[in-house]
């Protein structure tokens, strides 16, 4: 129970981290639009 628990928990913090790097880019991606056309 507890051992799954833990992998559970290890592969939502690999997901949540995923999903921050994708919108870091994303985010640095509109930056750099903004100032292009800006």
């Amino acid at each position: 129970m507890i051992k799954r628990l833990k992998t559970d928990t290890d592969s939502l913090v690999s997901h949540a981290s995923k999903l921050l790097i994708c919108a870091f880019i994303i985010l640095a991606l509109q930056d750099h639009d903004q100032k292009q056309f800006g």
